[in-house]
């Protein structure tokens, strides 16, 4: 009976382990974060979004979609300088993993990308995303994603939730919302301005509030 129960509870530690592979506090002392992109399946383009950016006509919400999103996503990965994700979190290194993300963007609603009113996506509504998402080249691993609320084109300003995840599980690790001011330049990187604002942020400030807020 002795050993049914030793069983019974090595099995369950085992078990407790596999969906508890990183906590909230690995975020800050692993050295490597996966970079997951720029999600947009629940993003809201606010304004005369596209007019006067080159981009225009009825199929208009399909070139954001196809051309638009995946410039910004790709804006990211081919500038670090601009866009300094190692130094904003102090790691080591960061591993570009963006397939499922932009699996996720491809899904998007085309002709129901643009609004004129700003939308509130809720932290939980912002974290479900994440269970949607295909395996990328990490298995496991830590990783982030900025979830789109809004780009809002009136205010001049773009907001996000920031999610940190356990890859393997799919386990919310912490959410932040934030927000950054866009860039100079074309449609491409004005608003991905509004993520290099929010990363250099981390780098001065943010990171080190999250932090203490966390540990």
């Amino acid at each position: 009976m002795k050993k049914v129960i030793l069983s019974f509870m090595t099995i369950a530690l085992a078990a407790g382990s596999a969906l508890a592979q990183f906590t909230t506090k690995d975020v800050f002392t692993k050295d490597e974060i996966v970079w997951y992109g720029i999600d947009f399946s629940k993003a809201k383009l606010i304004g005369q979004f596209a007019e006067g950016m080159g981009i225009g006509g009825e199929k208009k919400g399909n070139e954001l979609k196809t051309k638009f999103i995946p410039a910004v996503n790709m804006a990211v990965v081919n500038s670090p300088k601009k866009y300094p994700l190692k130094e904003a979190m102090d790691k080591a290194s960061v591993y570009f993993d963006i397939k499922a993300v932009e699996e996720s963007n491809s899904k998007i609603d085309a002709d129901g990308l643009q609004s004129m009113n700003p939308s509130k996506l809720a932290k939980e509504d912002a974290e479900k995303v994440v269970a949607s998402y295909s395996v990328g080249d990490k298995k496991e691993g830590i990783a982030m994603v900025m979830v789109v609320e809004n780009y809002d084109k009136t205010n001049k300003v773009g907001t996000y939730w920031v999610v940190f995840f356990d890859i393997k599980t799919k386990s919310i690790l912490f959410s932040e919302h934030v927000e950054g001011k866009p860039g100079l330049g074309n449609l491409n990187e004005y608003w991905a301005g509004t993520a290099a604002h929010v990363i250099k942020d981390m780098q001065k400030e943010t990171w080190s509030q999250w932090k203490r807020k966390y540990k």
